[in-house]
Order: structure tokens, then sequence, then C-alpha cells
């Protein structure tokens, strides 16, 4: 395939994801081209850093057809289970898991778009509540800082009034 100009940022690319922001260049037709389109998508994940997957992550090629919607949080899944839950690319994984959800939600339900939207919707609270978790603990651990530290100025207080 020729080079082509991202409508989304400019850049050029091969394939059918532009492999700085991962937009679709080519309007699909079939769940056969999304499947491809898929593939390039996750191909440009696998071997990107982490700045740039969180990225691809925000602003990547979203599905249309329900089998590959459903692929594509299936395979979403996996980044966000096996990436450390307070990433930035957890939380943007849980981003586009939320999108993915969405989208299949508004098409006509059946047994495996409802299986796999209780599956989304498992992850995504677990998620929520590791991100959860770790928001109090660095709460407790700031509290308990800051208590040391007006504990230590209480006592050099003490100490040069005498």
């Amino acid at each position: 395939m020729d080079q082509a100009a991202c409508p989304h940022c400019g850049g050029a690319s091969q394939g059918l994801v532009c492999a700085f922001c991962g937009t679709l260049l080519h309007p699909t037709q079939d769940a056969e081209t999304e499947e491809r389109a898929l593939n390039d998508f996750h191909g440009l994940l696998v071997t990107a850093t982490p700045e740039n997957q969180a990225r691809l992550l925000r602003h990547g090629f979203l599905p249309d057809s329900p089998s590959v919607l459903i692929e594509a949080g299936l395979r979403t899944l996996l980044l966000l289970r096996t990436d450390n839950a307070y990433s930035e690319v957890a939380t943007c994984a849980a981003g586009r898991l939320r999108t993915l959800g969405s989208k299949l939600r508004v098409l006509p339900e059946t047994d495996e778009s409802r299986r796999a939207l209780k599956e989304f919707d498992v992850a995504l609270r677990d998620h929520e509540r590791a991100d959860a978790k770790n928001s109090r603990e660095v709460l407790v651990f700031v509290g308990i800082f800051l208590a040391m530290v007006a504990g230590a100025i209480w006592l050099l207080v003490r100490w040069l009034v005498k």
C-alpha cells in the first residue's frame, strides 16, 4: 500500500491505520477489513513505547462491526489486566474499553455481545477498585508524612522555646 497522509494528525503512514495516532486511514466496508485494521492497530501497540501506547489507545481505530468490536474489547482487556493498574496505559485502556462497550451497547444485542459486555464491566470495575485502593494508600501515606512533619515542627519549636 502507498504512503497515505493521516486525516487526523497528518502523519505519513502505510497500511490501514496511522502509525502515529492509530486513526483509520481508509474507510472500511466490511468486518474483514476492520479485522485487518484491528490487527494493524494492535501490531502498533505491541511495538510502541508506553507513552505511544497511551496515545494510540486514546485516539486509535474503533471498529463498527459487532464481532470486531468484541475482539477489540477482548484485546484491550489483556492490556488492562497485564499493565500496572496505576499507569497511563491502563487508564487509557480502561477508557478505550468503556468506549468499545458503549459502541457495542447501541448495536442490537446478541448472546455474544451480552457476555462480552459483562466481562468488560467486570474488568472495568476491578480496575476502578484497584485505582481507588491506590488513591486511599497515597492519601494515608501523605497524611502520615504531614503528621510527622507537624510533629517535628512542634518538637523543634518546643526545643527552641526552652
